[in-house]
């Protein structure tokens, strides 16, 4: 009840924002589950292209800033795993939906996990010189895919 008084105190544009970032949230998790990648990567941009590090115009600048907040919010609180891949194929669809420029990158980086060593993937999307979602540090990995 608590987390349903808080929503439903908030603004109308961002309930409406909320309920799209865990709407794509659904969508994208069930694509990394059911779909090949190659058909979800053909809508998430050119590949290997990425967008200008710039600043962006500021109501841009803003809005992306609230769809970071309403993925990292709805990824908390959804009742699946909602992990950097489908945070980032949904903040790109968010921005996508706005024309609002942005790259997704593929990482990898070296892990020593228990005995053997093997490699961490992971997933982020940066808008102008703004990380929409990063959960971790993206310069620790090596870019070996990006969409812009």
């Amino acid at each position: 009840m608590k987390r349903l008084r808080k929503f439903l105190a908030l603004p109308g544009s961002d309930r409406r924002l909320l309920i799209e970032a865990t709407l794509l949230l659904g969508v994208a998790r069930a694509c990394v589950i059911a779909v090949p990648f190659r058909w979800t990567a053909h809508w998430l941009g050119t590949h290997m292209t990425e967008t200008l590090r710039t600043d962006l115009p500021p109501e841009q600048a803003a809005t992306v800033r609230r769809i970071r907040w309403s993925i990292a919010l709805a990824a908390r609180h959804v009742p699946w795993q909602a992990v950097c891949l489908p945070q980032s194929i949904a903040a790109k669809a968010m921005l996508m939906h706005r024309d609002i420029p942005s790259t997704l990158y593929f990482g990898v980086r070296k892990s020593m996990n228990g005995a053997s060593p093997g490699f961490d993937a992971h997933a982020w999307v940066r808008a102008g010189a703004i990380e929409v979602t990063s959960g971790g540090k993206p310069d620790d990995f090596t870019v070996v895919a990006m969409f812009g």
